[in-house]
């Protein structure tokens, strides 16, 4: 389902003038481990790993919007370019990436005390080096490698509806921000999510 949605949006954001730059969604996975480095896995992630990827990875990028349509994105776009897709690393792939971050924290001291850091699992890596991670309270975090990290919602499944309403803009936390309170916490009753479902439909 996800696999079918995913294409036609690519197809349908190309015909707009979007450049697709990666379009990988690989296999179900037959087998999922129950935790990895002694953190359960979310149980929605489970799901999706056993019934719609095993990995996926999709970019969409438009250098400019026409003025006419940044208009109706408001306050829910801080520059004229947007750019996003939905992006989740297989377990395999999320080893290696755990160890890039078990890396950093053992020559960098002020992050080994920093449960941000130390205490989470990733599933999405961004290109500025930041991931969006799982704690072993189920709850979705942000690690940023420059400045403070921060809790994005309270579960997998919370996380990835809204990312799914927002036509998995970003991730990077400046891309989340219009639709997240103070503390970077994801307002799922923000009414920038509506804002931004509405201009963006309007490309589609």
């Amino acid at each position: 389902m996800i696999k079918q949605k995913a294409v036609k949006l690519a197809a349908r954001l190309e015909r707009f003038g979007f450049d697709i730059s990666e379009i990988y969604i690989s296999p179900v996975l037959g087998e999922v481990p129950n935790s990895i480095d002694g953190i359960s896995i979310p149980e929605y992630l489970d799901f999706l790993y056993r019934n719609e990827f095993g990995e996926i990875n999709i970019s969409y990028y438009h250098e400019e919007i026409p003025s006419t349509l940044l208009k109706e994105f408001g306050d829910t776009l801080d520059s004229k370019s947007i750019y996003g897709g939905p992006k989740i690393m297989s377990p395999d792939t999320i080893l290696i990436e755990l160890n890039r971050i078990k890396s950093v924290i053992e020559v960098c001291p002020e992050r080994q005390d920093d449960p941000f850091w130390t205490e989470v699992i990733p599933f999405c890596w961004m290109s500025n080096g930041d991931y969006l991670c799982f704690n072993s309270a189920g709850e979705i975090t942000y690690l940023a490698h420059d400045q403070d990290s921060f809790k994005l919602s309270n579960s997998f499944e919370d996380f990835w509806n809204f990312w799914q309403k927002v036509y998995f803009i970003g991730p990077e936390w400046w891309c989340l921000e219009p639709f997240s309170k103070s503390d970077g916490f994801i307002d799922l009753k923000s009414s920038s999510i509506k804002v931004f479902r509405k201009a963006f439909q309007l490309m589609l």
